[in-house]
C-alpha cells in the first residue's frame, strides 16, 4: 500500500439493508402465496437422501434467482429466506462439529433440537405471516446476501 492512498471496502463489504425503508407489498394474491411458499420451501431440503439442513438452502436460492427481476415482493422475501436458511444451516452445522467435543458436547447435542424447532417455528409464523400479506424480517441474523 502506498501512503496517501485511500481503500474503498464497500466493494468488499456493502453497508447493510436498511430496514428505514418501506417494506414490499404484494401486489396480488398470487404473490402473498408464493411468498408463504418460499418459507416453507427449505422444509424439503433435509429430505433430500443425504439428509443434510445445507440442503435447505438450494430451494430459496432458486427461488430467489428466478423472481428476483419479476417481483420487488418476492425478491425480497426470497433474499430474506435464503439468508436465514444460510444462518441456520451454519449455526447447525457449527453445533454438529461442536458435538463432538467432550463435556460441551453433550450441550450441543441437546441445543440442536432446540435449534431446529426454533427455525421451524420462525418459517411457520413467517410462513402464515406472508400469506396475510405482510413482509416479514427474521430477527438475529446476518444478511450474508444482498
Amino acid at each position: 500500500m502506498f501512503l496517501g492512498s485511500k481503500i474503498n471496502l464497500t466493494k468488499l463489504f456493502p453497508p447493510p439493508l436498511s430496514s428505514g425503508g418501506p417494506d414490499p407489498v404484494p401486489k396480488s394474491n398470487d404473490e402473498r402465496l408464493l411468498g408463504a411458499m418460499v418459507h416453507l420451501l427449505p422444509i424439503v431440503g433435509p429430505l433430500v437422501p443425504p439428509h443434510l439442513w445445507l440442503f435447505a438452502i438450494l430451494p430459496p436460492l432458486v427461488f430467489w434467482k428466478i423472481k428476483r427481476g419479476q417481483s420487488v415482493f418476492l425478491s425480497a422475501v426470497g433474499l430474506e429466506v435464503l439468508n436465514f436458511q444460510i444462518c441456520v444451516a451454519g449455526v447447525l452445522t457449527l453445533a454438529s462439529i461442536l458435538c463432538y467435543i467432550p463435556l460441551i458436547g453433550i450441550v450441543f447435542a441437546l441445543a440442536m433440537p432446540l435449534a431446529i424447532i426454533a427455525a421451524l417455528v420462525l418459517m411457520l409464523v413467517a410462513a402464515l405471516e406472508c400469506k396475510q400479506g405482510r413482509f416479514i424480517r427474521y430477527p438475529w441474523i446476518q444478511r450474508w446476501v444482498n
